[in-house]
């Protein structure tokens, strides 16, 4: 699990919605700490609006909704203390169509053993089968009658 980027989504208060990449810096049980560049205008709003956190990484998206808590403008960065979410969203990403299709298959490995079985989808990046998951890089693949 690797995160690519980190957003805070939200309106601040004068009705302009901002969507802002940060980095996290801070996270205990109660809060999260933020920082990024400092928008040009941006000035500490009078209340806490909510916020959406939107997590790129390499296992999926990651959202949540919380409050902003305070923030702390400098010149060059803005630091934002969020309300730690307390539930999170995830969507998986996928490389490429997965299709559900049951067809036998006859899977031999380099060491001899051999399994069959029904695959219950395929896609580039991998397929199922019942019984079994592999998520390796199809290159070439050969589907006979058994």
């Amino acid at each position: 699990f690797k995160i690519i980027k980190i957003f805070l989504d939200f309106d601040d208060g004068k009705g302009v919605h901002r969507k802002e990449e940060v980095a996290l810096r801070f996270i205990d049980s109660s809060c999260c700490i933020f920082a990024g560049p400092a928008p040009a205008g941006f000035k500490k709003p009078m209340f806490w609006p909510k916020a959406n956190i939107i997590v790129y990484s390499t296992s999926g998206i990651y959202k949540a909704t919380t409050i902003i808590k305070d923030t702390n403008v400098t010149l060059n960065n803005v630091t934002y203390k969020l309300a730690l979410p307390k539930k999170w969203e995830h969507k998986q990403l996928r490389a490429g169509i997965r299709k559900r299709i049951n067809s036998p298959v006859k899977i031999k490995f380099d060491d001899g053993m051999e399994i069959e079985s029904t695959t219950y989808d395929l896609s580039t990046g991998g397929f199922s089968f019942h019984g079994f998951y592999c998520s390796m890089k199809i290159n070439k693949f050969r589907m006979r009658e058994i």
